[in-house]
């Protein structure tokens, strides 16, 4: 499964998507990216990651917290997603992909499912902590609503290029520097990034998502940047995501509290697999056949193995 920490199988590629940016600002300059640059170097000098972290919730009526917990290897991850169910969110699971199978544990049901190929989506309750700096990258689209940022992807120069390399910059001062870079399509309106930049620390302190009437749908503050462990690199312990109506009036708020980030440290390839104990019920879903089921023994008449 995991050989000298490299994953033998690679995951699907995520799909192509139609990028979106307005002829806004000036063509980007590297001086004015260099905290992207940064960032990306932050991503591309590790290929272990451990995090958890805890989030809070705070909508109109009502308020909740979870947590998450995640580990990286290259293309192996284990994530476990967890939230207040009177929220009304997605329901909280753990999933991960070791190599030669993607696991996903549905925590409220206690049911496991197996497949053979990791997927290009992945149902959660909420996005993963560690990849929120590099929202501007993600996949996610009309076309791929559930699809989530990978390491590989994350570090891939060919993505940085597509989505970096057509940037524009739209203001820049020694107070702000505002970069515009490519979207895709949510609800079938085209989207963009635009970044601000803290210049006088380097670092990106807010990612908007705008549409083309320059309404504002989401932000992502990143806050309280401190080193990682085993990292000479920054990242921020806080992260607070807003949603906003077609008012602009604020809909909810997440925030994230990264309470451990540790990069690099050796993670046993055991930690990748979701073990058959954890759960009441295993579904093959390639062979559609059950490996686990309350009903599955000598005096069930229920047929044996498959579904």
């Amino acid at each position: 499964m995991l050989d000298g920490g490299k994953v033998k199988a690679a995951p699907r590629e995520l799909p192509v998507e139609s990028l979106y940016l307005p002829p806004i600002g000036k063509p980007l300059l590297r001086d004015q990216a260099s905290a992207l640059h940064r960032l990306r170097s932050f991503y591309q000098s590790f290929s272990t990651a451990y995090m958890n972290a805890g989030t809070w919730f705070n909508f109109p009526n009502k308020t909740g917290d979870g947590a998450v917990e995640l580990w990286l290897s290259g293309s192996a991850y284990r994530v476990r997603e967890t939230i207040d169910p009177r929220l009304g969110l997605a329901s909280g699971l753990e999933a991960a992909y070791d190599g030669e199978h993607y696991q996903l544990l549905y925590l409220d049901d206690s049911r496991l499912t197996l497949s053979r190929e990791d997927p290009i989506q992945r149902p959660a309750p909420f996005p993963d902590p560690l990849f929120l700096p590099l929202a501007f990258l993600s996949p996610e689209s009309d076309t791929c609503q559930a699809c989530v940022l990978t390491l590989p992807a994350a570090q891939d120069n060919a993505r940085w290029q597509e989505r970096i390399g057509a940037g524009r910059t739209v203001e820049a001062s020694s107070k702000a520097i505002v970069l515009a870079l490519p979207g895709t399509r949510i609800a079938g309106q085209p989207f963009y990034f635009r970044v601000v930049i803290d210049p006088v620390h380097d670092l990106v302190s807010r990612i908007e998502w705008v549409r083309q009437d320059g309404r504002i749908i989401k932000s992502l503050e990143l806050l309280r940047y401190e080193k990682a462990e085993g990292s000479k690199q920054l990242f921020p312990r806080h992260l607070v995501m807003n949603a906003f109506d077609e008012q602009g009036k604020r809909l909810g708020s997440a925030h994230f509290m990264v309470k451990a980030l540790r990069l690099n440290a050796p993670i046993d390839a055991e930690r990748f697999q979701i073990p058959f104990a954890a759960a009441g019920t295993v579904v093959d879903e390639d062979a559609h056949t059950f490996l686990k089921h309350p009903q599955l023994n000598k005096n069930s008449e229920f047929p044996p193995g498959h579904y």
